[in-house]
């Protein structure tokens, strides 16, 4: 009985609701001497062409062409194509989903973060013409809601960081305990 329920689609008509498009965005924040700075990529086509965004891009969901398995993996997948950034510990942070937060259609994102202590090469490429490791306090104009998004994860983070004890275990692997100190003062 429960095979059947889950496999009996027959009434089921996927024409009859909209698809919005899913897609993944990652904000990648490096610990300098004691403040954070953000990685932005400028973006090479529109919408938003030559203005600053967090790396990131689009959930593969074509079956016949390799989609993506999981959400964390388009976001390391677009992570690597826009920065050559690989082998790094992403936290999913939180989903959104505005009706107008992308001009071209309905999109619905889902953002990952990591913090990092140490210098991590980066290289632009794919829809990245350049990349900028920006001062959280002084920020280039961002594309799409983007600048609402980090501001929301750093107060986020301002919380999280008020209870070292709790605050550690959201901390990457590599991310120093002693930076913890530096990190409450974001």
């Amino acid at each position: 009985m429960e095979n059947e329920l889950k496999t009996d689609l027959s009434n089921y008509k996927p024409e009859v609701y909209a698809k919005p498009s899913v897609t993944v965005d990652n904000i990648i924040l490096q610990l300098v001497e004691g403040k954070f700075k953000v990685l932005l990529i400028k973006r090479k086509k529109p919408p938003f062409q030559n203005c600053w965004a967090f790396p990131g891009g689009f959930l593969d969901v074509d079956t016949n062409n390799n989609p993506d398995p999981s959400l964390e993996y388009a976001a390391l997948r677009e992570l690597k194509e826009e920065t050559g950034i690989k082998n790094i510990e992403l936290k999913q942070f939180k989903t959104y989903g505005d009706i107008n937060r992308d001009p071209r259609l309905r999109v619905i994102s889902c953002v990952y973060y990591s913090l990092i202590s140490s210098n991590i090469k980066v290289k632009a490429a794919d829809d990245a013409s350049s990349y900028l490791w920006a001062d959280i306090n002084n920020l280039p104009t961002l594309a799409f809601d983007h600048e609402k998004i980090l501001n929301e994860l750093l107060d986020y983070l301002k919380v999280l960081f008020q209870y070292p004890e709790l605050g550690i275990h959201f901390l990457p692997k590599n991310f120093v305990k002693s930076d913890i100190l530096k990190v409450i003062k974001i």
